[in-house]
């Protein structure tokens, strides 16, 4: 090989090593997060506008859908086949929040959410429809979570008391597990 086809060769071979770096230097850090939506009662599948956001704290609305930082880390629309949708999260971050908004519908917010999680929790997400609430619904719901959270506790109280630590009010909210299990 003469030396004129080596200094081809290598330059090819120095594109193609700079192109495969710029591609992993460039290359999104978001993984995929799958989630579900369905309806209060019914647990049919919904389409609705789902964002990711970055920050805990409301900071503005769009109609009636809230906001919570200056730009969505990612959007999508969830299918109104089953209800599924994906965001892309970067697990790099601690927490995230999740808006969910349809016309017709309540809007939701899910804050603190672990960027960690391989899911987009809870699953599914259930959304109200507009109208009057159901005060036996909202009662079903609260006692469901109560004895949800009074089980988790009862398997390892330090643990679980643990787990809260970091959240606001976290003695209020264990000493409420604790008085709902009434240990």
């Amino acid at each position: 090989m003469d030396r004129k086809s080596i200094v081809v060769v290598c330059a090819f071979a120095l594109t193609l090593l700079l192109t495969a770096f710029e591609t992993v230097a460039v290359a999104p850090q978001a993984q995929p997060r799958p989630g579900r939506v369905v309806e209060y009662g019914s647990n049919g599948p919904l389409a609705v506008g789902i964002k990711a956001w970055p920050e805990s704290s409301q900071t503005g609305t769009e109609g009636n859908c809230p906001l919570y930082g200056k730009a969505p880390l990612d959007s999508t629309e969830s299918s109104s086949k089953d209800g599924s949708f994906t965001l892309k999260i970067d697990p790099k971050l601690n927490t995230y929040t999740v808006t969910y908004c349809a016309n017709g519908y309540y809007p939701r917010a899910d804050r603190d959410l672990r960027a960690s999680n391989p899911f987009v929790a809870p699953r599914p997400v259930r959304l109200y429809s507009q109208g009057p609430l159901d005060a036996t619904l909202v009662r079903m719901e609260v006692v469901n979570a109560l004895n949800n959270l009074a089980y988790l506790r009862s398997i390892d109280s330090s643990a679980f008391d643990s787990a809260l630590k970091d959240l606001p009010r976290s003695e209020k909210v264990s000493g409420a597990i604790k008085d709902w299990s009434g240990k």
